[in-house]
C-alpha cells in the first residue's frame, strides 16, 4: 500500500491566505468610496464590484479557506494506492478507480504565466480522469518522478497477478432423458354393432 497525505502547513497557510483576502475584500465593501487601480478597479469598483464580484469573491474564497482548514485539520489522505486500486482526493471530491480500470498514471508538469504545478493524472479506460495537483501533498518536487514510478509498478502488480480470481464455471449437470413426445392422432369411432 502507497499513501501519500495532504501537507497541514500548506493547507494551513491557504487557508490564512485566504481569510486575509477576504478581510480585504470585506473592507472594500464597507468602504466603497475606496477605489481600486488598474484592472482591479474594473472588477471591484462601482456597483458593480459592491453588488456583485466581492459578494461573489467573498463567499468562493470562504468557501475553499474553510475547506483547505478541514483538510489541513484531518491531515486527510491525498492518494491511497492498493493491489486493488487507487483512490484520489481532491480539494473538493474523492475518486476511485480499481486498477483492471486504469490505463496509465503519470506525473504531468503545467505552466501557468512561468509557474510550474505539477500534477498525478491517473488516465481511465472510459476516458475519465483523476487529477490531483501535488504541491498541496506532503512530498517534494524531487520526490515527483519516484513516486509516479512506484505507481506504476504498483499498477503493474496488479494487472501481472490479479488479486480477484474469476469464479470457476459452473459444472455441466446431468440432463433426464426426455422422451420424445407422441404424436396425437384423432381416434376413429367403432364401427358395428354394441354387445348386448
Amino acid at each position: 500500500m502507497l499513501k501519500v497525505r495532504y501537507s497541514g502547513a500548506k493547507l494551513w497557510g491557504m487557508a490564512v491566505l485566504c481569510g486575509v483576502v477576504v478581510s480585504f475584500l470585506l473592507v472594500l465593501f464597507v468602504y466603497p468610496e475606496a477605489r481600486m487601480p488598474s484592472w482591479l478597479g474594473l472588477l471591484l469598483n462601482g456597483d458593480f464590484g459592491h453588488y456583485f464580484s466581492i459578494p461573489l469573491l467573498v463567499l468562493g474564497l470562504s468557501i475553499t479557506g474553510f475547506r483547505a482548514a478541514w483538510l489541513g485539520a484531518d491531515i486527510t489522505d491525498a492518494i491511497v494506492a492498493t493491489p486493488e486500486g487507487i483512490t484520489v482526493t481532491t480539494m473538493w471530491r474523492s475518486g476511485h478507480a480499481a486498477w483492471s480500470d486504469v490505463m496509465q498514471t503519470r506525473i504531468v508538469e503545467r505552466r501557468y504565466r512561468r509557474q510550474r504545478y505539477w500534477y498525478l493524472v491517473v488516465d481511465r479506460r472510459d476516458a475519465g480522469k483523476l487529477e490531483l495537483l501535488l504541491s498541496r501533498t506532503e512530498l517534494s518536487e524531487f520526490e515527483y518522478y519516484e513516486f509516479g514510478r512506484a505507481l506504476q509498478e504498483i499498477h503493474l502488480q496488479a494487472i501481472r497477478s490479479p488479486l480477484v480470481k474469476k469464479a470457476p464455471a459452473p459444472s455441466a449437470a446431468p440432463m433426464a432423458t426426455i422422451p420424445p413426445a407422441q404424436p396425437e392422432f384423432p381416434t376413429r369411432p367403432a364401427f358395428g354393432r354394441k354387445g348386448v
